[in-house]
């Protein structure tokens, strides 16, 4: 492995790792993170769907019928709600943001 490839590698550990922190505040140092989990050559998120606010979305937009009902507009304004900050660009499906790293 190269220099500059090592390199990444070693900053891509410190993004991990400073993500692990804040998606687990209160975890001690130096135990394994239950949400961000090391699988094979890559990572693992270990969240339930109900924990994370772009899968709710999509289960909501999923519900939702044809007809356009007072009950759709309450969840999607609801669901709408749940959002902060700028949204991804990416897929909110388990298969795009479930995995990170190299499949």
């Amino acid at each position: 492995m190269g220099r500059a490839a090592r390199h990444a590698l070693g900053t891509l550990r410190t993004f991990v790792d400073d993500l692990r922190r804040g998606l687990e505040p209160d975890r001690p140092p130096r135990t394994a993170s239950r949400l961000l989990v090391t699988e094979g050559s890559g990572y693992a998120l270990r969240a339930a769907r109900e924990d994370v606010d772009a899968w709710r979305f999509e289960e909501v937009v999923n519900g939702l019928g044809d007809a356009g009902s007072a009950r759709d507009l309450e969840r999607t304004t609801e669901a709408l709600a749940w959002w902060r900050g700028r949204p991804s660009r990416t897929s909110a499906t388990s298969e795009g943001c479930g995995r990170l790293g190299p499949g």
